[in-house]
């Protein structure tokens, strides 16, 4: 007698799910991907449009934003020189934050200059792609309206890892059902809050 847990993407992204029994020798296995989602999300973070007014009390993460947005042009701008056929610098200057989005996510910008916007080392880079490459690998891509299913014994307690799209990644204890042949329900917009949904 078996019992599951399903996680429903009830997002607007491809999201990527593993799971494994939830032991605390098994959570280093992942912490590694953490850490290199955390980096590709904090660039996305410090682009992200926050819809605020200006206000004493953001305007240092106003500042770091603009900051930001001033080192990803440079970093098109070193872009250009470095590969033939790059797009121009008035173009990269009027890139939109969803431009910016499917560069980073995609990776597809060099390891040198992606360690210069990140302020990491290129060695870091590359860590950062082929962990990134090797959960994906190890993951079960579920597009939106879609489930992942971890059936086991009852009431077993699970660590399901999730990483979107968008290179964000969260992770959070399920369960199986405590009913023989039954299913525990979550959702991604409300069990793995780190990630966007929209």
């Amino acid at each position: 007698m078996g019992s599951s847990c399903s996680i429903l993407n009830d997002t607007t992204h491809n999201v990527w799910i593993t799971h494994e029994v939830n032991w605390e020798e098994y959570l280093g296995i992942t912490r590694d991907v953490v850490h290199a989602c955390a980096l590709g999300a904090r660039v996305l973070a410090l682009i992200a449009d926050d819809g605020e007014g200006d206000t004493s009390s953001n305007s240092v993460a106003k500042q770091e934003k603009a900051g930001a947005i001033a080192k990803l042009e440079k970093a098109g701008a070193i872009a250009k020189q470095e590969k033939a056929g790059a797009i121009t610098k008035k173009k990269n200057a009027g890139w939109t934050k969803r431009d910016w989005e499917q560069v980073i996510s995609r990776l597809e910008i060099g390891d040198e200059v992606l360690a210069r916007l990140l302020e990491i080392s290129q060695r870091d880079v590359e860590k950062m792609k082929r962990t990134i490459k090797e959960f994906k690998e190890k993951s079960d891509l579920i597009k939106p309206g879609e489930k992942y299913t971890c059936p086991g014994t009852l009431s077993l307690s699970l660590r399901v890892f999730v990483m979107n799209d968008k290179l964000q990644f969260d992770d959070a204890s399920c369960y199986t059902s405590s009913t023989a042949e039954a299913e525990n329900f979550y959702t991604i917009s409300n069990h793995f809050r780190k990630l966007d949904v929209y």
